[in-house]
């Protein structure tokens, strides 16, 4: 009864179908990506403590592989330094409930969320969006598109941290720091497992 509750509330949610717009990458950004350099692009908000972040990442691996890593929720611990735990809560066909507890910068110590995730396999996105939590703001997604060296991996975040007393240029000058580094654990994680596949 709660999940189906749970699933038709969030089907009512409407994702920003703008957190990827006017995202394209010059050909000098796209030639650094070949060379494992990830494109970042960082947006102010109408809020001091909110940013839209973009970025694009060449991963040497097929699409299914590098989904299969975005999707490994379980693994997330492993994937990302700061995730302390990653737990799926409910399903039900493509969407789930998930659970996340992140690691902030002393003082502040962790914070979670409670998310709710949309699969759309034959678009080949992840997206997702805050229900509850300590994070103030979070929504996203993840977009794979196939590429002649393998996939190339979009994510964009509009992200919050619900962190008071912060300027707005530490959170910019820290975030520029943590997008490239989600790309990058993604794209370890997925050319490691498809060279095991590989014959």
């Amino acid at each position: 009864m709660i999940l189906t509750l749970v699933v038709a509330a969030v089907q009512q949610l409407v994702f920003s179908s703008d957190l990827l717009a006017n995202f394209e990458p010059t050909v000098t950004e796209r030639r650094a990506q070949e060379k494992g350099t990830a494109t970042v692009r960082i947006h102010d908000t109408r809020s001091t403590t909110s940013k839209v972040v973009q970025g694009e990442l060449l991963v040497r691996a097929p699409v299914r592989v590098v989904w299969g890593v975005v999707t490994d929720y379980s693994y997330y611990p492993r994937l990302f330094s700061r995730m302390l735990r990653s737990e799926v809560r409910q399903q039900a066909g493509d969407w789930e409930e998930h659970y996340s507890l992140v690691q902030y910068p002393w003082p502040y110590g962790p914070r979670w969320v409670l998310t709710t995730i949309h699969h759309d396999n034959e678009q080949q996105t992840v997206r997702f969006r805050r229900l509850d939590g300590t994070i103030r703001e979070l929504e996203g997604i993840w977009q794979m598109r196939e590429h002649q060296l393998g996939a190339r991996l979009q994510y964009a975040v509009r992200l919050d941290p619900g962190l008071p007393f912060i300027p707005s240029w530490i959170i910019t000058w820290g975030t520029s720091f943590m997008l490239p580094d989600i790309l990058r654990s993604v794209k370890t994680e997925a050319e490691r497992r498809n060279s095991k596949q590989s014959p």
